[in-house]
């Protein structure tokens, strides 16, 4: 038994060559002597947790903190747990702190706390015999509860990385042991695992079924030392490195389904020197880390590729010898969020948080693959705005309630350029670095009954010289987020002064579908363009019964006081008001629309539907004087 062991201890450590650590190791060792990054300024001690009765999102999503980034800008309302890393379990079942754990993540506790979100004491042990001690002394699991207990935490995370195949058994006792004593304690538990086990060191099963999570680290499989450049998490291909396919079907196989699975996805990536510029080029030295704040730059620098065998992007340079850069981005990451759906994992997670400073796109990403649809359409009217510091820190603009920035996105609200009411959205479409013109959208969520007829439009203004295009549209998802069809209303490519409106006509919702996503769509060059008085809803405003083609007609036609006014009109039928004192024309409500002049009145600017005239002595064309009383029709 001593030389079976013997030669596992060995095989181990050929196999752990320097450059070829889990990144999670890697980057501890170059940060072991940093001191902590302030996370923030708290005053008195963490928040305790609110539970979070409305969630934002359907899925977990785990997100590691270290302690050598920034936490300013991390959207608290687009995450579950964020692991708080590190502290060391050591071989003898001690416990170093060498980060001021948890003092120096109090901010960030507290601004979790008070969104529902989870914080766990990320303990690593790294190394074969600091793991294959520290599972069998007797102090290790009354060590980690009793700090995590004091340190006001949900839960631990324990990262072993470099488990011997031997140690196999033993480490599904240790945890067995250890999430009993977790749940005494009231903490859940989760652990951090490869993402594939060529060394047959997880009991994946019988892990699952102890923990309350498996944190796949989906990442790494072209590494700093490797032999050969390519992406750190091919979804597809490279097989001989493995990729995210054969990992999820290995967890599948074993554990047979993915209720306990995280799936775990980097923002970060590796620059190496390669011998070559082609993809597969072999290596000519260590990689350097990417972290995603600098990739999009370095891309855009050298030239963004994309490698559709791995599903990743990339790009090279030469200064003397060839340079490639792998990383993941917004749309990489997107396609592997799909797979979380596909399998009904538990959710997903990076590593690490903080490593996209200040850019928005990756948690745009996140909003749109796990965001929860509304009940119902909200804030068409663009009235209602909310300023929500405690889940965003960093965000010093109110937020228009129900509608979302997509990846290449911002909006503002505008209280000079609107259509009705005191506000609007300002539609900032963001290159993000990538070349013009981009798509850029904003979106909301809303749930539909398959088969039943829907109608989206709203009011859209361009002027700002850039040339962009606007239109809406719909995305039909189903319960799974993958989308089954669209369709988009006719499109504004001219610059106007004036309010268009734009409809994507009455259509069903088509089998299967869960929800609608409601888009505003601008295609462009920069700029920022307007949209104001949005309706979304089973054929708004008319009963199912009534015929398309008197729901809107494409006319404009006045009776007596009374203006009846169609979608898509094209007439100015409001002529000379004569002698009319200071003439006016009020909406159904009774409110102020235009102020009306002697010869031509512009209306192409005004929604559907019924108005009249108000004003003393008035002898137009077909309109009679009035009081400003009268019925109303609609």
């Amino acid at each position: 038994m001593k030389l079976l062991l013997v030669a596992a201890l060995v095989c181990s450590a050929l196999v752990a060559q320097p450059g070829h650590h889990g990144i999670h190791w890697v980057e501890s060792e170059a940060h072991r002597n940093d001191a902590p990054v302030g996370k923030g300024r708290l005053v008195g001690s963490p928040s305790p947790r609110v539970p979070r009765d409305n969630p934002t999102i359907t899925r977990n999503v785990y997100g590691y903190s270290p302690h050598w980034t920034s936490d300013a800008h991390l959207r608290f309302d687009l995450l579950t747990h964020i692991g708080l890393f590190d502290v060391t379990l050591n071989a003898d079942g001690t416990i170093s702190n060498h980060h001021n754990f948890p003092g120096a993540w109090a901010w960030t506790i507290d601004r979790a706390h008070r969104n529902g979100v989870k914080c766990e004491m990320v303990a690593t042990c790294f190394g074969w015999y600091n793991i294959h001690h520290a599972i069998r002394s007797d102090s290790s699991i009354p060590n980690l509860v009793a700090l995590a207990s004091r340190a006001g935490m949900d839960g631990i995370n324990m990262d072993f990385e470099e488990i011997l195949g031997a140690d196999r058994d033993t480490m599904t006792i240790f945890m067995q042991d250890l999430s009993a004593a977790c749940r005494t304690a009231g903490l859940e538990l989760t652990m951090a695992t490869m993402p594939l086990d060529f060394a047959n060191a997880y009991d994946f099963r019988a892990l699952a079924e102890t923990t309350d999570g498996l944190f796949m680290m989906e990442y790494n499989f072209h590494w700093q030392g490797g032999p050969e450049a390519g992406p750190t998490a091919p979804l597809f291909g490279w097989e001989f490195y493995g990729n995210l396919q054969m990992s999820l079907s290995e967890y599948l196989t074993e554990i047979g389904s993915g209720e306990k699975l995280l799936f775990g996805l980097p923002y970060y990536g590796w620059e190496w020197p390669t011998r070559a510029e082609t993809t597969h080029s072999p290596t000519a030295g260590y990689g350097t880390a990417l972290y995603y704040r600098d990739s999009p730059g370095l891309a855009q620098q050298h030239g963004k590729r994309w490698d559709d065998e791995g599903k990743t992007p990339w790009y090279r340079y030469n200064n003397g010898g060839w340079n490639q850069g792998w990383y993941d981005d917004d749309t990489s990451l997107t396609l592997k969020y799909r797979e979380v759906h596909e399998h009904d994992l538990l959710g997903t997670g990076m590593w690490a948080l903080g490593y996209d400073g200040s850019r928005r796109e990756l948690w745009a990403a996140l909003r749109e693959s796990f965001n929860r649809p509304l009940d119902e359409f909200t804030n068409g009217d663009c009235e209602t705005w909310q300023l929500d510091t405690l889940a965003v820190p960093s965000d010093t603009s109110p937020n228009p309630t129900g509608w979302h920035e997509g990846r290449r996105a911002q909006y503002r609200r505008e209280d000079a350029v609107v259509r009705s009411g005191s506000h609007s959205i300002r539609h900032i479409p963001d290159s993000l670095g990538d070349p013009w013109p981009v798509l850029s959208v904003l979106f909301q969520d809303v749930e539909v009954a398959p088969g039943t007829a829907y109608e989206f439009r709203g009011w859209a203004r361009k002027n700002d010289g850039r040339g962009n295009r606007m239109k809406l549209g719909i995305g039909w998802f189903d319960a799974g987020h993958e989308m089954i069809d669209d369709v988009y209303s006719q499109t504004l490519e001219h610059d106007t002064t004036a309010w268009r409106e734009l409809t994507t006509g009455t259509v069903t919702a088509p089998p299967g579908a869960a929800f609608a996503r409601l888009r505003l769509w601008t295609e462009g060059y920069g700029g920022s363009d307007h949209w104001d008085d949005l309706v979304f809803g089973p054929q708004p405003g008319v009963a199912e019964t009534e015929p398309r083609t008197n729901r809107h007609p494409r006319t404009a036609t006045i009776v007596r006081n009374v203006l009846y006014l169609g979608a898509g009109h094209d007439r100015n039928p409001l002529g000379d008001f004569g002698s009319c004192t200071k003439p006016t024309l009020l909406d159904a409500m009774g409110r102020k629309t235009l102020d009306l002049h002697p010869g031509a009145n512009d209306i192409r600017h005004l929604s559907p539907g019924v108005y009249f005239v108000c004003g003393k002595g008035a002898r137009g064309r077909g309109v009679k004087g009035s009081s400003g009383k009268g019925v109303i029709q609609k």
